[in-house]
């Protein structure tokens, strides 16, 4: 009996000689140890990255004016510090950590640009303050001139409406005294959008549709006469790269029916009204687009001509 157990106790010590104190049985490393393994790998990434936008945001003083240089400081850091390189564990670390990065700069967005609406107005104010500045009158009183989901696009939408108020109300508080055409009103109003963009970054790309205001001369007899009737037009390029015709871009816009092509082949949608050739600033020369029907012995067809 005792000579059995030793052969037992020998063969048992044999078995276990025979694994490195180092290595982790096979069954270990299948099915949830793994998976716990890189989920922790990619929370640890993801709240590194939350941590590096809010040690930049303190960094920046906490103040909602810089918020709008955020997204390019934190696309900096992304490419700097988690670039797609590397072994899949730091592959997996610095994806996670670019998504955190990601979501905390949206989530400082949303509180300086939604769900506090003061940021929008002030610039809408501020934009309003340099186009009076800019083409109307300084601040001193009697002056004359001294010749701007996504956050912030929203944001910048609303400014710009902010701004396209503001303009009468800074004109009457700094020079009360000098009157305020409607034709100057408007053509400083067209300035906003421009303004606003020209004061904080933003996604420009989205901003396709520029207002024109213009002022222009109709020859009567050989003689310049000035017209005082004006016309605002966009360039519908956002309707374009969706696949509309210029007809289908225009109709879809009630404040802008009336299509115009211009002598550089640009097509504009513009305001009603009896003008129906005017120079459009960049745009050139630009002639109202006109419906024909002509009768070609099969009945009526539409044809689109240029107007004279």
């Amino acid at each position: 009996m005792k000579l059995i157990l030793l052969k037992l106790t020998s063969y048992a010590l044999v078995a276990t000689s025979g694994a490195r104190g180092d290595e982790v049985p096979s069954s270990s490393l299948r099915g949830s140890d793994v998976t716990v393994g890189l989920e922790a790998s990619c929370e640890d990434g993801y709240k590194a990255g939350q941590k590096d936008v809010q040690r930049m945001w303190k960094n920046n003083g906490s103040n909602c004016d810089n918020v709008w240089d955020l997204e390019q400081e934190a696309k900096k850091t992304k490419n700097k510090k988690y670039p797609d390189s590397g072994d899949w564990k730091t592959k997996s670390f610095n994806e996670c950590a670019r998504d955190g990065v990601d979501a905390e700069v949206k989530k400082l967005e949303k509180k300086c640009l939604e769900d506090d609406s003061s940021q929008c107005t002030d610039l809408g104010k501020a934009a309003a303050e340099h186009i009076v500045k800019d083409n109307h009158c300084d601040p001193g009183k009697g002056n004359t001139s001294s010749q701007y989901t996504n956050y912030k696009k929203e944001c910048k939408k609303a400014a710009k409406s902010i701004c396209e108020g503001q303009i009468p109300v800074v004109a009457n508080r700094w020079c009360p005294q000098r009157s305020l055409k409607t034709s100057k009103l408007r053509e400083m109003q067209g300035q906003c959008q421009k303004q606003i963009n020209k004061m904080v970054p933003g996604d420009e790309s989205h901003e396709s549709e520029s207002e024109i205001s213009v002022a222009f001369e109709e020859v009567d007899d050989g003689e310049a006469i000035q017209v005082e009737e004006r016309i605002q037009c966009i360039e519908p390029t956002t309707r374009f790269r969706r696949g509309q015709s210029h007809a289908q871009a225009c109709k879809a816009n009630a404040s802008y029916p009336v299509r115009f092509v211009c002598e550089k082949g640009d097509r504009l949608c513009c305001s009603r009204g009896g003008i129906t050739e005017a120079r459009l600033g960049k745009f050139g020369k630009c002639q109202k687009v006109r419906r024909s029907k002509k009768n070609d012995g099969q009945g009526e067809k539409e044809q689109i001509a240029l107007g004279a």
